[in-house]
């Protein structure tokens, strides 16, 4: 079972002065569309050997910090906090960035689609 935290308990305990590692495992171009978090760590994530073996070379495993992960929509944190806890590390799954940014989810306008 993953560990789930909520953008504004990340934020409260950032304010409380609690040190965490904040790992965002989106790709670069998701990246640069959407913003990033101030001080976040980005590995994106990839099959299992590859993301095991980046984010141990970014992320020491010492269990010093928390670590809360965030993508586009929650899906690749989902996998990737999972992997993290299998690793040992104390990870938690924040979902989605738009959720951190308070970005509301837009929905797919079909009636946009144009005919060939």
């Amino acid at each position: 079972m993953l560990a789930l935290i909520t953008p504004a308990e990340v934020k409260q305990a950032l304010r409380q002065g609690v040190r965490l590692v904040m790992l965002d495992v989106r790709d670069g171009l998701a990246r640069d569309v959407e913003g990033i978090i101030p001080g976040s760590v980005s590995v994106p994530y990839e099959p299992y050997e590859t993301f095991a073996a980046r984010v141990t070379r970014v992320i020491p495993l010492r269990g010093d910090f928390p670590v809360v992960v965030f993508c586009s929509d929650g899906t690749a944190s989902a996998k990737a906090t999972e992997v993290l806890a299998k690793m040992g590390y104390s990870a938690y799954l924040m979902g989605a960035y738009r959720l951190w940014a308070d970005i509301p989810q837009q929905p797919f306008a079909a009636t946009a689609l144009q005919p060939y």
